[in-house]
């Protein structure tokens, strides 16, 4: 693989591929695709911002220590982030901020948050393994909606999932093992869920989604 110091910028598209990047990739527009990279110590380890739409597939993003996000997808952005592996992150394993993004069948472990959704985020999660984290697995906050099917979420020192700040979404089929916080003035669609722990719903009269 080549290595790459200092980080990458892209602005078009095409493929990166196999490339060994310690520092920030930053996608600032086009619809690059990333594939089996391995990139590490930058402020963020893939930074989407708005107008770009890449693909960020098979990569190991990992020891993100500065700004702290794994992938983090800013607002007005899009793409997909699929089968990749991502660890030790100062905060979030993938952060959307308004962003409308497909996240599917990657494996997050080793950061405080597995993958925080904020302000309008929207997308799918689904098929993520998400694990030994140390507050909240799935967070969706401040009117946030998104489809989540289909994820296992272990081992959060805190929630499962916690949803806040007027949070929505369709929460359904995941296998959360452990508690799930729903706070007040949040509406959620709740489908079918395996929680193993409290689920704590403030909102009277929804479905209790076990």
């Amino acid at each position: 693989a080549e290595y790459m110091g200092g980080g990458v910028v892209c602005t078009a598209g095409g493929l990166l591929k196999g490339l060994t990047v310690q520092g920030l990739l930053d996608v600032r527009s086009g619809d690059v695709r990333v594939e089996g990279c391995d990139v590490c110590q930058g402020a963020d380890g893939v930074r989407v911002q708005s107008g770009a739409m890449p693909t960020i597939i098979h990569n190991t993003i990992h020891d993100v220590h500065q700004g702290g996000d794994g992938i983090y997808f800013g607002e007005g952005a899009k793409g997909i982030a699929e089968d990749n592996e991502i660890y030790n992150c100062r905060i979030n394993g993938v952060h959307i901020n308004n962003a409308d993004v497909t996240v599917k069948g990657n494996k997050i472990h080793d950061c405080p948050y597995g993958v925080y959704l904020r302000r309008g985020g929207r997308g799918v999660i689904e098929h993520n393994d998400i694990a030994s984290i140390a507050s909240f697995g799935i967070y969706i906050t401040s009117q946030s909606d998104p489809l989540v099917s289909y994820n296992t979420v272990a081992s959060c020192g805190i929630h499962a999932m916690m949803i806040s700040g007027e949070g929505r979404g369709t929460v359904r089929d995941n296998t959360l093992a452990g508690s799930v916080a729903i706070k007040r003035l949040c509406s959620p669609t709740l489908g079918s869920n395996a929680i193993s722990g409290r689920l704590d719903n403030e909102n009277q009269g929804l479905p209790p989604g076990i």
